[in-house]
């Protein structure tokens, strides 16, 4: 039945569907006259988002961490055109702070800590993939940009994996619990690090993992760790950035001087590595002789890096066809970039094997060269205390390399070496691993 309040509304509805197309019609006919009506442009998009992803949290590192948080936020200014953030885990050191944070620098001289807290997190792992992967998310999604910026600080040990023990078969492998790194007796006396994350979780990020898990291309990323200046992890990290930065040896405890390299991440178009580079070193040669021994700092240009495999590639198959009096050759004077760690100088390893074959790889030991200079677009050392057993800075060709080691107890590490990192079969260096 069709009842008086039933025509009431219906009559409503009609007045007020009238009053709308009325109130679009109007507005519409006043577009001209009313600016407010306009749709109101964006926020004008910053130049560049550099984080810094600080992953250690109780380690003898984070006296080095707040040291370059201060340093950060000294080197700050507010006409750079972009945002740089900082993730800290501060337990149980920082006690403003009562969870991860996630950080927006403001300019700030002193020794306290003034960034703005733009984003809080639970207790979590920061060397948990996942919980990295969120972290470099939110600072894509909360501040975009044009280009972007990662910086990773921690312990690093180029590419061996973190529980190295499990990789090679050696009944002596013990750890040095005082120093929280797993120091591992074996021949050439190898430490293991990874990408190493907090004492409390015991755990670390694999290079390849690190890969899979960054969510953009970065414009360049950089380690503010030990030994991540090698081919291994340069080659994982190609597709993910358009340089890398990082030091083939172990980086000295001050770090990187980020007061005076500040303007040069936010450079446009791209990142001037080449100030970041060089004042870096030229900033350690202004330091007292007892803040460190050695530095140096590689910039790498990763769209170069599969040529290099290339070039490396041929020569190492050529050299391995009649491999003994090469490794002859590596055997009696092959140096090591780091006493703990069995890397060596990828230009090195190659010039051996010219310098045994000169005639016959001469055109390919150039092309290897040129390949090499093409990719290592910037290297530079500070040096106070060489040392004698160990490769001299100044002979450095910028990358580190692994050279699989042709014993038995080290077969589980070559076939790891083979199985997760791309760097072997693109250049050669797996012909090495012996055939089970």
């Amino acid at each position: 039945m069709f009842t008086f309040t039933m025509f009431r509304t219906c009559r409503s509805m009609r007045f007020l569907l009238l009053a709308v197309f009325v109130s679009v019609f109007m507005a519409g006919c006043n577009k001209d006259d009313d600016a407010s009506m306009e749709p109101q442009p964006a926020a004008e998009e910053k130049n560049r988002t550099v984080l810094f992803y600080m992953i250690d949290d109780d380690h003898n590192l984070w006296d080095e961490m707040i040291t370059s948080l201060n340093r950060i936020e000294k080197g700050w200014n507010d006409d750079i055109d972009g945002t740089f953030l900082v993730y800290l885990d501060p337990s149980p050191h920082l006690t403003q702070f009562t969870s991860p944070v996630l950080l927006r620098i403001v300019h700030d001289e002193s020794d306290v800590v003034r960034s703005e807290v733009v984003k809080s997190y639970p207790e979590q792992d920061p060397a948990d993939p996942e919980v990295m992967r969120g972290v470099l998310e939110d600072a894509v999604m909360l501040f975009p940009a044009r280009s972007h910026g990662l910086i990773i600080g921690t312990h690093g040990s180029a590419w061996f994996p973190g529980d190295l023990e499990n990789y090679v078969n050696d009944p002596n492998v013990g750890h040095d619990e005082e120093d929280h790194q797993a120091e591992m007796s074996l021949p050439l006396g190898v430490s293991t690090k990874a990408l190493l994350g907090s004492e409390r979780y015991n755990n670390c990020i694999e290079i390849d993992a690190l890969a899979q898990l960054l969510p953009v291309k970065y414009d360049f990323i950089m380690f503010h760790a030990c030994m991540m200046g090698n081919v291994e992890t340069a080659y994982a990290l190609r597709n993910k950035c358009s340089y890398l930065v990082g030091c083939m040896a172990p980086l000295p405890g001050v770090g990187f001087p980020y007061d005076l390299i500040m303007e040069y991440l936010f450079a446009k178009p791209q990142a001037d590595l080449y100030h970041v580079a060089y004042l870096s070193a030229e900033w350690y040669d202004t330091l007292p002789e007892e803040d460190f021994d050695n530095f140096d700092v590689s910039v790498i240009r990763t769209d170069k890096l599969e040529t290099l495999a290339s070039s490396t590639r041929t020569m190492l198959t050529k050299l391995l066809i009649r491999p003994e009096a090469y490794f002859a050759a590596l055997t009696a004077d092959a140096k090591l970039v780091d006493s703990d760690m069995p890397l060596y100088d990828l230009k090195q390893i190659m010039e051996l094997g010219y310098v045994t074959n000169s005639v016959e790889l001469q055109q390919d030991y150039a092309s290897f060269e040129a390949a090499l200079e093409a990719t290592v677009v910037q290297q530079w050392s500070a040096v106070r205390d060489e040392n004698p057993e160990l490769l001299p800075h100044e002979q450095y060709g910028g990358l580190s390399c692994y050279v699989p080691l042709r014993a038995s107890n080290f077969a589980p590490l070559n076939a790891y070496y083979k199985t997760h990192y791309e760097w072997g079969a693109a250049s050669g260096f797996d012909q090495f691993i012996l055939s089970e």
